[in-house]
């Protein structure tokens, strides 16, 4: 009975074990993960390389007063492939996340810019930090809220350069809702953002950014209306196919405006700029109103059911 006993009793210590080595060297870790401290941090780690796809929450919190480095927490979030759930970072250093491609509900991230230019796919995007918003490979993403640094404004507003100066979703297909903070969905307002590029997926009704150098708008479907006040602009390009109010762009003197795909405007066009390229546009509903230096247009002037064309300058085609 006795030699039973240790025999059960050897078979289960040996089963357990392997048991805790199936778990460090598996490829996924269930349950959430948060890591505010040492001692949190010493948990991660004995989960190893398991932690590559977790199924759960993760709460990531880093300061200076914290009692664990950014290089110490990048050893283990390094490692993060998939997130089935939220994931939650305010730190004031970067961290490493360079392995990161997706996460499918809420990934936020504030107080500093983190190393997550991988990412591919997520549920929502909340972001605020000094820095620039540059995800060239996310692709899909269900709602997008820019935060604007009040760091950010008070430097603006002091006539200095702030850190952020790029917004970049380039390569965005898939997306539900894109705004700034306290606005609706489709407005951008940023008071410091030098260069704007938006993909595909992005549909942008209203950018009002009086920093703002370069803008490429993506997007090649119908918009419901398009207003940019930009005065310090130097290029806009917009993709859209067609308008179906009002157009309106408050450009610079030196802006160089681009839409090649534009066929129809259903409202009114109004456009201060330099330079006007409206090459397919054929229809405007209302009143067409283009004041630059340089217009070419497909037909010279395109339709127009009750309004007047006055293009302040040379007209091509």
């Amino acid at each position: 009975m006795y030699k039973s006993l240790v025999f059960i009793s050897i078979v289960f210590f040996l089963f357990s074990c392997s048991k805790k080595d199936d778990v460090a060297n598996s490829n996924q870790y269930v349950g959430n993960l948060n890591i505010n401290s040492s001692i949190d941090l010493q948990k991660a780690r004995k989960l190893k390389g398991s932690v590559a796809n977790i199924i759960g929450d993760v709460t990531i919190s880093l300061s200076s007063g914290s009692d664990i480095t950014a290089g110490e927490l990048s050893e283990v979030t390094s490692l993060f492939q998939t997130i089935t759930g939220n994931l939650f970072v305010n730190t004031d250093q970067s961290i490493d996340f360079s392995s990161l491609r997706s996460v499918s509900e809420e990934y936020r991230v504030f107080g500093s810019d983190v190393q997550d230019d991988a990412l591919n796919k997520v549920g929502s995007l909340y972001i605020s930090y000094s820095g620039d918003y540059d995800y060239p490979n996310l692709e899909s993403a269900g709602e997008v809220v820019l935060y604007e640094n009040l760091q950010q404004r008070k430097l603006a507003a002091k006539g200095r350069k702030a850190p952020l100066s790029r917004i970049n979703f380039e390569n965005l297909k898939t997306n539900n809702k894109f705004n700034s903070f306290g606005s609706s969905s489709g407005n951008l307002f940023f008071s410091t953002a030098s260069v704007i590029i938006l993909g595909e997926g992005v549909q942008i009704t209203s950018v009002m950014a009086p920093s703002l150098e370069r803008l490429e708008l993506k997007y090649s479907g119908t918009l419901s209306t398009l207003s940019l006040i930009v005065t310090n602009i130097q290029t806009i390009t917009i993709n859209a196919s067609s308008i179906t109010q009002n157009f309106t762009i408050q450009g610079s003197a030196s802006a160089s405006v681009n839409a090649p795909n534009l066929t129809t405007v259903g409202g009114n066009v109004s456009v201060n700029a330099n330079s006007v390229s409206f090459t397919s546009l054929t229809t405007v509903g209302g009143t067409l109103e283009i004041q630059a230096n340089s217009i070419e247009q497909n037909t010279g002037q395109p339709h127009n059911s009750g309004g007047s064309h006055n293009s302040g300058g040379s007209t091509g085609g």
